[in-house]
């Protein structure tokens, strides 16, 4: 893209300007069509020039940056003065805007101004929470939650966090929100109220555990539940998900207490993965093997049964292998 230009002492307008032999063309603008001047007036310009350029012209179509990139594979002037056009251009065009990643220092209420920018804060700091922002737990810390949306969440120590409001989980861009727990350590998170406004998707990470407890609530269709790794502890019908989840085990642990029988319609079995903890736990849901030759499912339980009362798929060579 070209940046000079010049400015009429008559109508303040600003023009960009390309030497053109033996003829002037046009490039469509958003606003009017321009005519492309001589290579004098381009030379001429100047930073200053540019500053006003800036503030009276914004591009508003990515069409006509385009236009104007594209005459800079032939265009005679210096192509480093195009190309810095360009990236100027692009920066001034609407971004799409993205919540920092916040700290936890050590208690207080989630909502708060408490928060930390610096990751390696072990104290309370004095950032105001922003809806939807990333968190990262480096300190043991216990906070209570308030109503309001999170992305995703980082646990590097012990974590307790005492519910109240509604949870809504950010998804994201990528559709899902990731809760990852260094291996070693405990997201205690149970009993929390999530939102039922729209589809839910979770993905455990990390080699550590979240205790999801019993919540209040099952989340609504289309949601979905994802263990990669690490350990997830559920101790009421509805901590993964309730009737409406789908469960996906790619690997990991599921630990349960007490007996039950859980509702999620379908599990699908991605990887091999134990299970460990008390009580019975009954599946109801159909269970898909994919397309794999065989399952593995270590039984780390200390007492009690785990059964599967629904159909189990996959196909004619899928199958699973119980392991003490």
């Amino acid at each position: 893209m070209t940046i000079a230009w010049r400015t009429s002492a008559t109508s303040r307008a600003c023009h960009i300007l390309k030497y053109i032999t033996p003829q002037p063309r046009k490039i469509p603008s958003p606003r009017r069509r321009i005519h492309l001047t001589c290579r004098s007036d381009y030379e001429s310009a100047s930073s200053g020039s540019l500053r006003i350029y800036i503030s009276v012209r914004k591009p508003s179509s990515i069409a006509w940056l385009l236009a104007a990139a594209r005459l800079i594979g032939s265009n005679p002037l210096p192509r480093t003065a195009l190309l810095a056009g360009a990236a100027i251009t692009a920066t001034l065009l609407p971004q799409e805007s993205k919540a920092a990643n916040l700290y936890w220092g050590t208690s207080g209420t989630w909502t708060s101004a408490v928060w930390n920018t610096n990751s390696a804060a072990t104290t309370n700091g004095t950032t105001a929470w922003a809806s939807g922002s990333d968190v990262t737990f480096n300190n043991a810390a216990a906070i209570t939650f308030a109503a309001t949306t999170v992305g995703n969440i980082t646990v590097n120590a012990d974590v307790t966090v005492s519910p109240a409001g509604t949870l809504i989980w950010n998804n994201g861009t990528a559709g899902t929100s990731i809760i990852t727990v260094a291996t070693g350590k405990t997201l205690t998170w149970i009993s929390q109220t999530w939102s039922t406004a729209a589809a839910l998707n979770l993905t455990k990470n990390g080699g550590g555990t979240w205790s999801m407890g019993a919540n209040s609530n099952a989340m609504i269709a289309g949601s979905s539940i994802t263990l990669n790794s690490g350990t997830i502890l559920s101790t009421g019908a509805n901590a993964l998900g309730g009737i409406n989840t789908t469960f996906n085990i790619n690997g990991g642990n599921v630990q349960t207490t007490g007996s039950r029988t859980n509702a999620n319609p379908t599990i699908n079995i991605g990887g091999d993965f134990s299970y460990s903890g008390t009580g019975n736990l009954i599946w109801s849901g159909v269970v898909n093997l994919g397309t794999a030759t065989s399952r593995t499912i270590t039984n780390d339980t200390t007492s009690g049964s785990r059964a599967y009362s629904g159909i189990v798929s996959g196909t004619l060579s899928s199958g699973i292998t119980f392991a003490a």
